[in-house]
């Protein structure tokens, strides 16, 4: 085996550690999610996340692009093996794992602009405007906000 295959061989295994233990820590907060919205005690999450961010002092342009793509990444990852892990799960797992690195992030409730047969409401995680779980911003501006969660209410 060359020296570079060699290094090649290595670079995938770092990456792939990496890779287990984004997944395996944000499994952790996605069971604890679930549990505590099972059990209707959202609030104690959205309290600890709320002074998890005052306490790190979170900046809302603290991450960049590839930091964001790798909480969604991981995020929804985990969420494929908790059961009844929801949108509202989801961003609020996120919520916490970016309050845990320091980031300041909204998670809002919206609704379908159009939905007159059922109240059918979706969770968004957003940083700094940016849209990190929930969908795509086409599906977004086809929603009007009605509820902060965490953070603030963006503008649709």
């Amino acid at each position: 085996m060359s020296v570079t295959n060699f290094q090649d061989v290595l670079h995938w295994f770092r990456r792939q550690k990496r890779r287990f233990t984004l997944v395996s820590s944000a499994l952790g907060y996605t069971v604890v999610v679930r549990l505590l919205l099972s059990f209707r005690k959202v609030d104690i999450l959205k309290g600890h996340i709320s002074r998890l961010q005052d306490r790190m002092e979170a900046s809302p342009n603290g991450a960049n692009a590839s930091d964001l793509r790798e909480v969604a990444w991981s995020v929804s990852s985990a969420a494929r093996l908790v059961p009844a892990a929801t949108c509202l799960t989801q961003a609020l797992t996120g919520a916490w794992i970016m309050a845990k690195r320091g980031w300041q992030c909204d998670v809002c409730l919206t609704i379908p602009r159009n939905s007159v047969e059922s109240f059918e409401p979706h969770a968004w995680l957003l940083h700094d405007s940016v849209i990190i779980l929930g969908g795509t911003p086409v599906d977004y501006t086809h929603h009007v906000p009605f509820r902060k969660v965490v953070g603030r209410i963006p503008s649709a």
